[in-house]
């Protein structure tokens, strides 16, 4: 913490006077500091295939010139947005007031704010630059169920825990009944996105979204499956991975208010996301990682797992 603290007044002039860790996510660490000059967020990030931190600075800024409540970033001594700490990219950027809901905890209000402002954030991203491919067109093509299979199968080798086993069990018959599952990728509307636009990335004040944090892994994305993955992660109802399809379709319907699906996107806007949980192999991820991203990890798998057991669609 004291290097770190060093570092921030090197690079940055702040004189940090309190500085925490705030998580250590799947995507890097990320302290609170307080400072003579404010508070702020400081942001160790993980470089691989699905984070971009060197574009995030950018991104906000366009974004938040567009009307959209963003991270603000900090330029360094050298008029740079990015400091090097080692082979991690750092950030500083302004805490954002606010509050943020767990998991499967969003008041009404939100679930009626959240789509709209997701709406809003592909609306404006059609005018900027093209941003990485996330699930791209590549992802149906290679992430298939026998992929999967073969995954889940060495997963299962290498865990010990019986309630673990089981879930991984019922994810192998699960693929048999998607095996025949085809998506026509040149169908599904694509846009600029978050990337990872969950209820833990919306600040929130008084009925109201302050902000929407976290851009480090903006990407091009199938637009329906960042609605759908956001309703499941912020719907109260689905915290078992329950589906309840009025809601959904009131989520759905928000997010048309402002950029409307086609025919297309609507008819896939499950079965695309149930695709990628059951291909997407968590449980590998959990046993390859350790300290708290591992449970991190462990958690994503298992949501996902009862998600698949009470969608309905199969």
């Amino acid at each position: 913490m004291k290097e770190l603290k060093q570092q921030l007044a090197e690079e940055y002039g702040l004189d940090v006077q309190e500085m925490c860790p705030m998580s250590t996510g799947v995507g890097g660490d990320t302290f609170m500091v307080e400072s003579l000059q404010g508070k702020f967020i400081y942001k160790i990030a993980d470089m691989n295939e699905m984070n971009h931190p060197e574009a995030e600075p950018e991104l906000c800024d366009f974004l938040r010139k567009r009307g959209l409540p963003v991270s603000i970033f900090l330029k360094n001594k050298r008029g740079e947005f990015i400091t090097w700490q080692g082979q991690r990219i750092c950030h500083v950027q302004k805490f954002l007031e606010g509050r943020t809901f767990g998991a499967h905890q969003a008041p009404p209000w939100l679930m009626e704010e959240m789509p709209v402002f997701l709406a809003r954030v592909h609306r404006e991203l059609r005018e900027y630059k093209a941003l990485p491919q996330g699930i791209g067109h590549d992802f149906f093509k290679f992430m298939t169920p026998e992929r999967a299979k073969k995954s889940y199968l060495r997963s299962y080798e290498r865990e010990d825990r019986p309630e673990i086993k089981e879930e991984l069990e019922f994810r192998v018959h699960f693929l048999e009944k998607i095996a025949n599952w085809t998506f026509d990728a040149s169908r599904l509307t694509y846009c600029n996105s978050h990337g990872d636009y969950t209820i833990h990335q919306v600040i929130c004040g008084d009925n109201k979204i302050n902000g929407v944090i976290d851009w480090t892994s903006a990407c091009a994305q199938p637009v329906l499956w960042e609605i759908t993955r956001s309703f499941f992660g912020a719907e109260p109802s689905c915290m078992d991975g329950s589906f309840d399809e009025g809601k959904f379709n009131q989520y759905v319907k928000a997010y048309e208010s402002i950029m409307p699906l086609n025919t297309y996107d609507r008819a896939q806007l499950l079965k695309v996301y149930i695709y990628q949980l059951a291909v997407c192999d968590y449980y590998s991820q959990y046993l390859s990682v350790e300290g708290a991203k591992k449970e991190e990890y462990l958690q994503q798998a298992r949501f996902g797992t009862k998600i698949l057991k009470n969608c309905g669609i199969v």
